[in-house]
């Protein structure tokens, strides 16, 4: 697009016509509640706006210094049976993952399950 405008176009900034994908990040800056987690995914709860709800895909990072790991939301369902709720269960599977994110993964899920089942008793 030429920075010339248009005729009858009034955008004061200059506008990029986009043919396919564009990702971007979106950053709630919240943390969230992790119900449950394996190799393939986890169930975390939090809380969203409507105006979040059709998310379906995200970056998860974790507290090692690793790059993001990219999820895709398979399911949201309300975390209570209230109707006015703010609080939603998030399915999350991981997808493209390197063979160093794999093998960390694997480590947090091992983490995970020894933590849990040690404050079963």
């Amino acid at each position: 697009m030429s920075a010339k405008n248009r005729l009858g176009d009034r955008r004061e900034h200059l506008r990029f016509d986009i043919t396919g994908q564009l990702w971007a990040s979106l950053d709630f800056g919240e943390d969230v509640v992790i119900h449950n987690v394996t190799t393939a995914g986890l169930l975390v709860e939090t809380s969203l706006t409507s105006a979040f709800q059709p998310i379906r895909a995200a970056q998860v990072a974790f507290e090692q210094p690793n790059s993001p790991v990219t999820v895709i939301v398979r399911h949201v369902s309300s975390a209570v049976e209230t109707l006015h709720s703010d609080r939603y269960l998030i399915g999350l599977e991981f997808v493209n993952l390197s063979p160093s994110q794999q093998l960390d993964l694997e480590r947090l899920v091992s983490e995970w399950q020894e933590q849990s089942s040690g404050s079963a008793f």
